[in-house]
């Protein structure tokens, strides 16, 4: 039978990192709460990326041919850098426990999975060349420099918009800020679609890990209930052919008892 472990038995099972995520109430979020995001989820992040960057300078561009020619649209970049800004600020703007608690174990899930992942299959993101001599392309022409094109598939740009929408007040704002930051990644270059896309396609995932683990500990049950049902079919097979070959009795008629056959008289 398989041990189903549920998404409320974590934190007892876990208990030395369950004391770092906020409790699960309404109830506004306290100062060292706070600051515990930024200490447990933002600063390992930037560790993170900061150790993925040196590990290649080139990966697979998962890029459409047309994609090379796109123009860059530089005043979008100020809409691409304020996701930094509201990472910065997102534990001080939220305004309950349980935001803050689901935000923590989002990120977390999503770094558990996607930073491997790079690792694994390296990406590259576009540079396309960048047109005119404004502040706002200067300002990107430094993230460029400050960030290798690299770890690009899925976006983690699009993945923070994303959790972060659900703690926005009202949602409505916060999902279009999310897609505007899916566009913008486009529009300066800095990813390719098929990188926001497969962000869209796995942040449910990380959007709503209890879900994902309710799903995953269904999908577990059921490969070891397949995995027993099957070794014991195989065994019981296995007996039963062993038998047939050696149990049937007129096998072991006369070689096992020495007596002589029939043919032996006659000769």
């Amino acid at each position: 039978m398989a041990t189903q472990l549920t998404w409320q038995e974590i934190p007892r099972r876990f208990g030395s990192a369950a004391w770092l995520l906020p409790a699960d109430e309404e109830a506004a979020p306290s100062r060292w709460e706070r600051v515990r995001f930024v200490l447990f989820v933002i600063i390992p992040w930037l560790a993170l990326y900061a150790f993925t960057s040196t590990l290649a300078s080139h990966g697979t561009k998962f890029s459409m041919p047309f994609e090379d020619h796109l123009p860059i649209i530089g005043w979008t970049a100020l809409f691409y850098q304020s996701i930094y800004v509201a990472i910065a600020l997102v534990p001080w703007w939220v305004r309950t426990r349980r935001d803050l608690r689901r935000l923590m174990i989002s990120s977390w899930m999503s770094m558990a999975v996607i930073f491997p992942f790079y690792w694994l299959v390296p990406s590259s993101a576009p540079r396309r060349p960048l047109q005119g001599h404004d502040w706002i392309t200067q300002v990107l022409g430094m993230e460029r420099i400050a960030f290798p094109p690299i770890a690009a598939f899925p976006s983690f740009h699009v993945l923070w918009a994303v959790f972060l929408a659900r703690a926005f007040r009202p949602r409505w704002i916060g999902w279009t800020y999310a897609a505007v930051i899916a566009v913008t990644c486009i529009t300066t270059g800095q990813h390719y679609i098929a990188d926001v896309l497969a962000s869209m396609v796995i942040a449910p995932a990380f959007l709503e890990p209890e879900r994902t683990w309710r799903m995953h500990c269904h999908l577990t049950e059921w490969l070891t209930t397949s995995w027993h049902k099957a070794t014991r079919n195989a065994r019981q097979d296995g007996v039963r052919e062993w038998h047939k070959t050696v149990g049937n009795p007129q096998g072991m008629t006369g070689t096992s008892t020495g007596k002589p056959s029939n043919s032996d008289f006659r000769n």
